[in-house]
């Protein structure tokens, strides 16, 4: 994954980069970038390109490395050369791919029900899953604190693997690490509550595990709380997080009320659009856009079994012919033109 434009909008950097002749030293940073999520990669003194942290082991004595950050970065990080011993100040390295992890993430998008039983959670899972196949790593996080736990609907009680209650309070995330602990659901990392709790309520937890495991995955699908959608709630913070916001909401006129409140009450720095579950044409659709008051709704239609096969241990995903997985790939395609 490269360096995304956060700090330097004009510059194109890899992550971070080694060169010299020091297989041993090379070896270990390689691990230690492993355990943070960020791509370490080793150049000749021929290649031109260059890195946000650039690590090197010439004139340097067995094991030990000196490591710099970028001069376009100086802002941001010391400009100034630090010669470390790859073991003993392992600590230290660590400290310094942190930093630049912090620079990197893929693609963040939330899905929240205007209310109950819109059918958030079984989309997002299923648009996680349908991610997938567009190639690179794909997460799901359940951020709600009330939440009895995502694995449910995913049939991955019992499968080994950290849970919230695992996660949370064991200090610095270190991302490559975290994410290779979650449980894979169809090529999914998967972080849920479970028996033990959900999400913790403070207004940071779910923000710091999004910004680690979005470092290591090219898409990271929040199943989002409807309390986030109501300025001052803890939970309003996961917004900021999220490329991309879809509201889900029934078609009935009750919904779409409680819906028109929220939409309302939505900051316009957030990037969203409504998708209408059961819409049975495109005239209903126009209709619901209009009562809403946003240009276009989406549509995904729920086939009329789907609630009676989840029952029965169907996952979000498995009829990969059905209209729904056609509506959700739909979906998949117009994130790929409006998430940069």
């Amino acid at each position: 994954m490269s360096v995304s434009k956060i700090l330097q909008p004009d510059v194109q950097l890899l992550s971070a980069v080694f060169r010299g002749s020091d297989d041993g030293v090379f070896h270990e940073l390689s691990h230690l970038a492993q355990l943070v999520g960020v791509d370490l990669t080793r150049l000749s003194h021929a290649d031109m390109r260059d890195g946000v942290l650039r690590f090197t082991s010439d004139n340097c004595p067995s094991g030990y490395v000196n490591a710099s950050f970028h001069d376009l970065f100086a802002p941001y990080f010391s400009a100034q050369a630090a010669m470390l011993d790859v073991r003993q100040d392992s600590a230290t390295i660590l400290e310094l791919l942190v930093a630049v992890g912090a620079t990197i993430r893929g693609k963040v998008v939330g899905v929240v029900g205007a209310h109950g039983g819109a059918g958030a959670s079984t989309l997002a899972a299923t648009l996680a899953r349908e991610l997938v196949r567009d190639g690179g790593g794909v997460a799901l996080i359940d951020v709600d604190p009330a939440s009895a736990g995502i694995e449910l609907l995913l049939s991955l009680v019992g499968v080994p693997g950290k849970r919230w209650a695992d996660v949370h309070g064991q200090g610095a995330l270190l991302a490559g690490k975290l994410n290779s602990s979650l449980p894979l659901w169809h090529g999914v990392r998967v972080l849920s509550a479970d028996e033990r709790g959900g999400m913790p309520p403070q207004a940071e937890a779910g923000p710091n595990m999004i910004a680690a495991i979005s470092q290591m995955n090219a898409w990271t699908v929040i199943d989002v709380p409807t309390s986030a959608l109501v300025p001052g709630m803890p939970t309003n913070s996961i917004l900021e997080w999220c490329d991309y916001l879809f509201i889900v909401t029934r078609s009935d006129t009750v919904h779409l009320a409680a819906t028109h409140t929220l939409l309302s009450r939505l900051g316009s720095n957030v990037l969203a659009s409504v998708v209408a579950v059961d819409v049975k044409s495109k005239n209903e659709a126009a209709h619901i856009a209009q009562m809403l008051a946003v240009e276009f709704v989406h549509t995904v239609r729920f086939e009329h079994s789907y609630d009676a096969a989840l029952e029965h241990g169907v996952e979000p995903g498995e009829r990969s012919r059905s209209r729904f997985s056609r509506d959700v790939n739909a979906l998949c395609a117009y994130l790929e033109q409006v998430v940069p």
